[in-house]
């Protein structure tokens, strides 16, 4: 690497370690590097003058032309299609036999009309031409083309080996429509074509490399300009080959054919206007004119809008001594509409262009007035990759010009999030132009992704071409949605997703630093590397919804502030922060789940049977021995699963149970008995079973449930539960229900707060809040109404909440997904395709399965994997 790549290197680090302040990198690269750069657009083409009876006309781009007076031509009254082709004899074939150009005729006729260029561009154009005049044409062509008249349809293969310009203007019955065209070849290009049309009117100019000399005639009327082969309101099907780089459909940028140097360009983004004129040196008070592009003089164009706006700022007066403003503190650019007139600078000319570009919802984000444009640094601001505002289409930046550049920045600035740059997706779809912009043959690059959410750099592998090549990615934060549990006031110990270098190299061993920490610990290397992207981290904040850490970046100056990795001529800069959902607990917990020998849960009261047990501290032991008892079962999971130490995420353990085998002196079993006199057995006589029965105390929890079910007392008989509800009266638990749903789960509240009712259906004093989780034992009927038991006797309307499922993980979109409350209505949001979500449950809203993923936001279960 010589010294001159060295030091550019240098200055580009020397700006980085700025970045999170003052940047006023382009405008050193104004002054010091680019005035050495000088290259050739590539969509300009030297002038060409063609002379006419009545004008001539000068080729400028391969999309630009300016007008020579109308080829009118006037045959014999006839109606047939007919097919011309530019510097090539036409051949017809008619009724009356074949006639080869140069052709004179006189009369009108009606014919539609297919005309293709030397560009393989073919538009399709029905046409009706009256005119006396006479129209000599001389053209060469290794194709001649041929219509048939008797079909509606023409078919027009041509090959040409020739320079023409061919402007092509028609008014159809739909509007006018201008598609200028021109192009220098040297190869054959075949564009077949086949159109069924309607009628229009179009004129046809024609300028080629031989002398043409052509009566004016007529009147051209010009609209907006295309550049394709499809007329709106025509049915039209076109295949064609463009030099251009116009995208699919019709592209309104591309510059008019009928401009002239008196033509004034104008900005639908006044504030671009203004930093472009002054580039261009023109007095505030002047317009732009076409002749003011064309006729600049200097090898460089700068258009930097973070410079304009320091020199001219808002509301007036002079710039401030030691000012400083960032890419990111522009005003965004609502569109880059006029920016396409820029191709008919000098090819000698290169230009700088820095903006931001808006992501509001009136904001223009296309990208394509920056065709064709001979750029030697480009950066753009603007929001990439948040689907919540208005999103660059990176798949245009394939378009642009970067043959000579040695800069190219796309950095995030979207208006919701404070990244909006390339993610991972982005950078994949554009990774082969920045590749191609690496190996344009300059002697250094530099690639800056500011301001990103990228935790793959894999797919820039092929920018190691030799050169000079700096690819700088700072302020870059990687959004990963799995959660991670902490427990109040104790060590958070966690692993960090894997970050990969140009090479696929794992990077996420470099952090040392967190933000989400109490100010006093704000500082850094305040996170402990355990290894193998192992972490710890002291005092963080119990306020903290989310775990931020990675790299402190130039804020400090320390080695690990950020990474530097050189690899030959290659330099790869990185600053990453990695961002988690934080789910606190008072405790560390051990949850346990009694199921059977099926793997079914066992029913307590018709619920699944659970108990959690709280902790003190992570790492402390707990035994689960006397928590593992459960009437009329036997435990058959080992005893090792009954201990164990506390962790920091949850811990669940599955006890498995078999149905204990219960003995009795007589094989009947009696669902109703007399009701026993005293809780102590007796012996069976006259046939009856010897049952043991436990009173209903209501010192429990669980007796207190019993109470509220009538319950006065309960016994086993051969292993059934059997519950007391009336004198004598014993009836199978399983069978006894006073309720809707015996059912217990979870009711969530709708966003509003609730009132509750007695056992009476009479209002009292307590209210459920909005948005709140409640613990209901059944579903009972009151007056006629169902209602949620929440407490003794305290009973929420059904119609007041939606019954929750508890279920934690997270879900990832398939498409574009809609945002519902939990009563089924819409929010009006979404969240994008193939994103991740945490989940806490889900629930049945409207007959439809939704999962939670917010305070009151769900989405449903359908839209997800």
């Amino acid at each position: 690497m010589g010294a001159e790549e060295r030091s550019v290197i240098d200055m580009l680090l020397n700006k980085k370690c700025v970045y999170l302040g003052v940047t006023l990198f382009s405008a050193l690269i104004l002054g010091g590097v680019t005035t050495s750069q000088t290259a050739k657009a590539a969509t300009t083409s030297d002038t060409t003058t063609s002379t006419t009876s009545s004008t001539s006309s000068t080729s400028t781009s391969p999309s630009t032309t300016t007008v020579t007076s109308p080829v009118t031509t006037a045959t014999s009254s006839t109606t047939a299609p007919t097919t011309s082709t530019s510097t090539s004899p036409t051949t017809s074939t008619t009724s009356s036999g074949t006639t080869a150009s140069p052709t004179t005729t006189a009369s009108s006729s009606t014919a539609p009309t297919t005309s293709t260029s030397t560009t393989g561009s073919t538009v399709t154009s029905p046409t009706t031409t009256t005119s006396s005049s006479t129209t000599p044409t001389t053209s060469t062509s290794t194709s001649p083309t041929t219509s048939t008249t008797s079909s509606s349809t023409a078919t027009s293969p041509t090959t040409t080996t020739s320079s023409s310009t061919a402007p092509t203007t028609s008014t159809s019955t739909t509007g006018t429509t201008t598609s200028p065209t021109t192009s220098t070849s040297t190869s054959g290009t075949t564009a077949p074509t086949t159109s069924t049309t309607t009628t229009s009117t179009i004129t046809i100019p024609s300028t080629s490399s031989s002398t043409t000399t052509t009566p004016a005639t007529g009147t051209t009327t010009t609209t907006s300009p295309t550049s394709t082969t499809t007329t709106t309101g025509t049915d039209t099907t076109g295949t064609s080959t463009m030099t251009s780089t116009a995208t699919t459909g019709t592209n309104p940028y591309v510059i008019p054919s009928n401009v002239t140097d008196s033509t004034v360009v104008n900005f639908a983004d006044p504030l671009l206007g203004a930093a472009v004129k002054t580039a261009l040196n023109i007095p505030a008070s002047d317009p732009i004119t076409v002749g003011d592009i064309k006729g600049y003089v200097n090898p460089t164009l700068g258009i930097m809008m973070t410079s304009y706006e320091m020199d001219h700022p808002a509301g007036g007066g002079s710039p401030q001594p030691g000012s400083s403003m960032t890419d990111q503190q522009d005003t965004p650019i609502e569109s880059l509409d006029g920016m396409q007139y820029l191709q008919l600078l000098p090819t000698k000319t290169s230009v700088i262009f820095q903006a931001k570009l808006a992501s509001d919802e009136n904001a223009n984000t296309d990208l394509r007035p920056l065709d064709g444009i001979n750029f030697s640094q480009l950066t753009l601001d603007g929001n990439f990759s948040d689907s919540d505002a208005k999103e660059i289409d990176v798949s245009q930046l394939a378009d642009l010009n970067l043959s000579k550049a040695t800069y190219f920045e796309l950095s995030g600035g979207s208006t919701t999030e404070p990244t909006g740059g390339l993610n991972n997706q982005e950078l994949a779809e554009v990774a082969p132009t920045i590749v191609k912009f690496a190996n344009n043959g300059q002697s250094y690059h530099t690639i800056e992704l500011g301001y990103s959410g990228i935790s793959d750099f894999t797919p820039l592998q092929g920018v190691e071409s030799g050169q000079g090549v700096s690819v700088i990615a700072v302020s870059n934060t990687v959004n990963d949605p799995t959660p991670i549990y902490a427990v109040t006031g104790q060590p958070i110990t966690f692993t960090a997703p894997k970050l990969l270098d140009l090479d696929g190299k794992d990077l996420a061993g470099n952090y040392h630093y967190s933000s989400s920490v109490l100010s006093t610990a704000l500082k850094d290397d305040n996170l402990t590397n355990n290894d193998n992207d192992s972490y710890t981290l002291t005092n963080a904040d119990p306020n903290a919804k989310y775990l931020t850490y990675g790299q402190i970046g130039f804020a400090d100056y320390t080695p690990d502030a950020y990474t530097y990795e050189t690899k030959g001529t290659t330099l790869f800069e990185n600053v990453t922060m990695v961002s988690q959902p934080l789910v606190w607990q008072a405790h560390p917990t051990v949850t346990i789940n009694y199921v059977d020998s099926s793997g079914q849960p066992i029913l307590s009261d018709g619920a699944p049977m659970t108990k959690t047990i709280d902790g003190n501290l992570i790492g402390d032991s707990y035994d689960l021995t006397s928590d593992s008892q459960v009437p009329g079962y036997t435990l058959t999971s080992p005893t090792t699963s009954l201990t164990g130490t506390f962790t920091q995420s949850p811990k669940v353990v599955d006890l498995t149970y078999e149905v204990t085998p219960q003995t009795s002196s007589s094989e009947t079993t009696q669902p109703v008995v007399t009701q026993p006199t005293t809780t102590t057995t007796t012996s069976s006589t006259s046939g009856r079973v010897p049952i043991a029965v436990y009173d209903v105390e209501g010192d429990s929890p669980s007796a207190e449930k019993l109470e509220d079910m009538g319950v006065r007392a309960t016994t086993q008989i051969d292993g059934q539960l059997f519950y007391l509800v009336g004198y004598g009266q014993w009836v199978l638990a399983s069978d006894y229900s006073d309720v809707v749903s015996p059912t217990s789960g979870v009711v969530r509240t709708f966003d509003s707060t609730s009132g509750l009712v007695n056992a009476y259906g009479q209002p009292v004093s307590e209210k459920l809040m909005p948005n709140t989780e409640w613990k209901y034992s059944k579903i009972v009927t009151i007056n006629g109404a169902k209602y949620y038991q929440v407490a003794t006797d305290e009973f929420l309307p059904v119609q007041s909440g939606v019954e929750f499922v508890s279920t934690k993980g997270t879900v990832k979109t398939q498409t574009r997904t809609a945002l519902y409350d939990s009563q089924g209505k819409s929010l009006g949001q979404s969240l994008s395709s193939g994103t991740s979500w945490y989940t806490d449950g889900y629930a049945m809203i409207n007959g439809v399965k939704m999962y939670r993923v917010a305070t009151d936001e769900w989405i449903p279960a359908s839209d997800v994997i």
